[in-house]
C-alpha cells in the first residue's frame, strides 16, 4: 500500500488529471475456503484508473490477502500521439517471505538500452539486477536491457547500511520513485515537443495497435490470473484482466 500511495501521489506532476469512473473492478472483497481442512482466506483488492494531458492511461492496483499475499501492479500507457514511447511498469509481489519485483521502461519496438534510466539501474544492489526466465514472458519482448527484476527471500532483502531494500526509503523504494520521476519528465518532454503539432493520424493508429498487441500479449500470459480466478472466480478474473488490465486485448472466444 505504501507504493501504491507513493504513485498515487506523483500523479500532482501531471497536467489535468482526471480519475476515471469507479466501475466493477474497484473494490471486490471476497472469502474462500478451499477445503474443510484449510483455514478460511481472505483477500480485497482495489483498482483505480487516470488519464492525463500526457497519459491515456495510468492504471494501479493494490491486492491485499494479509501476510499470504501482497502486490502492488501498476501501468503507465503515454498519449499514442506522442509517439511510440515505453511504457512503464510496475510489479512488485510478495508471497508471505518472498518478494518478486519488476520495474521497467517497456520498449513497444526491440529490446532497448535506456539512458533515462541507466545511472539508476547502475546503482541498485545486485539482488534487483537479476534476470528473469522465460517461464511467462519473452524477456527480448516488452522489456528493456535496465529492467529491475528481483526475486529473493525477505533475509535477502537487506541493503549494505542495514536496512531492508522493500521498505520505505530502501533501494527499492528509491528507485520506483526515480523511475516514474523519470518517466514521467520523458513523456512531459515529448509532450511539450508536439504541443503546437498537429496530430498524425497514421502514426497514432500506429501506436496503438502497439499498444494493443501488448495487451493481448500480457494479458495471454498473466500469471495472476490463476490466482484471481481461485479468490474471486472465474468471471471475475476474465474480466478483470481483459476489461480492466489490458482493456485493448480480446476477450478470450
Amino acid at each position: 500500500m505504501p507504493y501504491f500511495t507513493l504513485a498515487e501521489s506523483m500523479l500532482n506532476s501531471l497536467t489535468n488529471v482526471r480519475r476515471h469512473h469507479e466501475g466493477k473492478y474497484h473494490y471486490k472483497e471476497q472469502t474462500t475456503e478451499s477445503n474443510p481442512k484449510q483455514r478460511m482466506k481472505r483477500a480485497r483488492i482495489i483498482n483505480d484508473s487516470y488519464e492525463s494531458d500526457e497519459y491515456r492511461k495510468i492504471r494501479m492496483t493494490y491486492y491485499d490477502a494479509g501476510q499470504d499475499t501482497q502486490v502492488f501492479n501498476s501501468l503507465w500507457y503515454p498519449r499514442a500521439e506522442l509517439g511510440d514511447l515505453p511504457l512503464l511498469g510496475i510489479d512488485l509481489i510478495q508471497f508471505k517471505d518472498r518478494f518478486l519485483v519488476v520495474v521497467d521502461f517497456q520498449p513497444l519496438n526491440e529490446k532497448q538500452d535506456l539512458t533515462e534510466v541507466k545511472e539508476v539501474w547502475d546503482n541498485m544492489p545486485d539482488v534487483l539486477k537479476g534476470r528473469m526466465s522465460n517461464r511467462f514472458y519473452d524477456e527480448n519482448r516488452f522489456f528493456s536491457n535496465h529492467m529491475l527484476f528481483g526475486r529473493f527471500k525477505k533475509e535477502d532483502a537487506v541493503g549494505d547500511d542495514g536496512n531492508s531494500l522493500i521498505d520505505v526509503g530502501g533501494d527499492l523504494w528509491n528507485a520506483v520513485q526515480s523511475y516514474v520521476g523519470l518517466h514521467i519528465d520523458l513523456v512531459q518532454k515529448m509532450s511539450s515537443q508536439v504541443k503546437n503539432q498537429s496530430p498524425e493520424v497514421g502514426q497514432y493508429l500506429h501506436v496503438m495497435e502497439k499498444h494493443r498487441d501488448y495487451d493481448i500479449y500480457s494479458a495471454e500470459r498473466d500469471p495472476a490470473h490463476a490466482m484471481f480466478v481461485k479468490m474471486f472466480g472465474q468471471e471475475y478474473a476474465d474480466g478483470f484482466v481483459h476489461d480492466f488490465l489490458f482493456a485493448l486485448s480480446n476477450m478470450p472466444s
